[in-house]
């Protein structure tokens, strides 16, 4: 009673293989820790800040205590600026991480509502970057840069499974330009 080993056909192979990488996808945030005292160990503020920004001096401005807050496990550094004219925020992490939220995704928890998102390209380098716009009429571009490579990416899902694969392209940098503040959707407040 023997039985005949059957070679597995195309589709199985196909299949196992897409299974594995779920699984190993899956996997993925086991290996990568958000403990605080990691954070901690990272978050030196030793982060050296550009004073320009497109030719514009920046003014730093003071985190409220609410983004204070909110960047106690961020496992990296930010800061905020005016050019005069916009808001410049910029996050530097250091590793790949999914507490780099989109500013979209961070000013809808803010209560502002986004309108519309597309992907322009700045007539001023030809660089492209996420566009959106909100409800009290703040207009918002973005995008995540490698300080190695020069990539840069206008979403951050794709930049966090290629910063997770290609770790050493770090330090990034996401960039977001607001046309006005956008710390408080309530006028009055």
């Amino acid at each position: 009673m023997f039985m005949k080993h059957r070679r597995p056909d195309r589709a199985t192979i196909i299949l196992a293989i897409v299974l594995m990488q779920c699984a190993i996808a899956a996997a993925l945030p086991l290996f990568q820790s958000d403990d605080a005292s990691l954070h901690r160990q990272q978050h030196t503020g030793a982060v050296t800040w550009p004073t320009k920004f497109e030719g514009a001096n920046l003014t730093p401005i003071e985190l409220d205590a609410k983004a204070t807050a909110a960047l106690q496990r961020f496992p990296g550094e930010a800061a905020l600026f005016s050019d005069g004219s916009r808001y410049v925020l910029l996050r530097q992490v250091t590793r790949a991480t999914r507490q780099l939220h989109s500013s979209a995704d961070c000013l809808q928890g803010m209560g502002h509502q986004i309108r519309s998102r597309t992907i322009i390209t700045r007539r001023e380098d030809g660089s492209r970057w996420a566009r959106f716009t909100t409800d009290m009429g703040i207009e918002a571009c973005e995008q995540i840069r490698s300080s190695r490579t020069q990539k840069t990416w206008t979403d951050v899902s794709a930049w966090f499974w290629d910063a997770t694969f290609h770790s050493e392209d770090g330090p990034w940098l996401a960039v977001t330009l607001f046309s006005s503040d956008f710390r408080s959707p309530d006028p009055s407040q």
